[in-house]
């Protein structure tokens, strides 16, 4: 028999990562596993005018606020 102890599920806050993050829960109390949540932040280099530019502080820790605020809501 398959034995699970740890399911990571990697979440886009979509709905459909939702739906998935639902399905690993269920697995995870079935089989006593512990569940990780992981989301990866967008490159914000991506978003700046010129390769090689500095991103700002503030904008950084929006991005992380906003991020770590979904995973609660996610969990």
């Amino acid at each position: 028999m398959i034995e699970l102890n740890r399911i990571l599920v990697a979440t886009d806050f979509s709905a459909c990562s939702h739906e998935a993050l639902e399905y690993a829960g269920e697995l995870a109390k079935r089989f006593s596993a512990d569940l990780h949540l992981l989301h990866v932040a967008e490159d914000l280099h991506r978003l700046l005018p010129h390769p090689g530019g500095t991103i700002p502080a503030e904008m950084l820790a929006a991005a992380e606020s906003e991020a770590d605020e979904a995973l609660t809501r996610a969990a």
